[in-house]
């Protein structure tokens, strides 16, 4: 039987429980935040030189929103990235598409096709072209998925082409008990302004022969689930027969 003492106890955490849950139910939310107005972005980097020689010299600015539902009373997602590029007196602004899809809170601004124009790289894994006062954002062609590794870019053979880390999972239902489990296998790929992201895993052997397969081997290893070893196993038998063909050229590809 509690003592008066221990019940008082009760009583006041019982009281502070409830008065927090009243705060929480009724906390007032926050409004949506302003996108047109300034303070409510970050700035994540400043370029000024020269974007696109059509264009001269320009100020670009690129800018991140990151505010999640439910963080200190926020009712509203907002996952967004700003970029502006000034010329002269005019400004050009994109955003993405959708407010609650994606925001890097980085960004480089790099030659990726050789081209002589610069392109916008967000997070690693967008990329935004702009050329004479006009930006271009594809999703089916500028946009990796990877989850896995870093996306890069890299500059993988030291020659100023640079390459990008994505990812695809391999799953195996003949051997593997549980669907959900998988491996991912890397697929490495490079961007074009006519094509977007192409897959040129089968140019790079070296990679996976000296970073790709040590790495799944030591996994597997390590690995005490018997359908994951198994995985890795069908990982490594998959990159030996799709990128380590006797016909495939040489590389001199290095890990990142």
């Amino acid at each position: 039987m509690l003592k008066p003492a221990a019940k008082m106890i009760g009583v006041w955490c019982i009281g502070v429980l409830s008065g927090m849950l009243i705060l929480a139910v009724f906390q007032p939310k926050q409004p949506p935040p302003n996108l047109n107005d300034p303070n409510e972005w970050m700035l994540i980097k400043r370029f000024y030189g020269t974007i696109d020689p059509h264009d001269g010299e320009v100020t670009a600015k690129v800018y991140v929103i990151h505010r999640l539902s439910g963080v200190k009373g926020d009712g509203y997602t907002v996952l967004q990235n700003k970029i502006e590029v000034t010329r002269g007196e005019k400004t050009d602004v994109f955003k993405w598409p959708d407010n609650r899809d994606f925001a890097a809170g980085d960004c480089e601004i790099v030659d990726l096709d050789g081209d002589g124009i610069r392109e916008f790289v967000l997070g690693g894994s967008r990329v935004v072209s702009y050329s004479q006062g006009r930006f271009r954002f594809t999703p089916e062609l500028d946009e990796l998925f990877a989850g896995w590794y870093d996306p890069g870019p890299f500059d993988l053979e030291k020659d100023g082409h640079l390459t990008f880390v994505d990812a695809e999972t391999l799953h195996d239902g003949s051997t593997v008990k549980d669907k959900n489990k998988y491996v991912p296998i890397p697929r490495l790929k490079q961007w074009t302004h006519e094509k977007g992201f192409t897959d040129v895993s089968k140019n790079f052997p070296d990679y996976y022969m000296k970073h790709t397969i040590p790495e799944f081997e030591k996994m597997r290893s390590s690995e005490k689930d018997g359908d994951l070893q198994q995985l890795y196993t069908k990982g490594i038998a998959y990159i030996t027969e799709q990128f380590l063909s006797k016909h495939q050229p040489a590389s001199k590809g290095q890990q990142p």
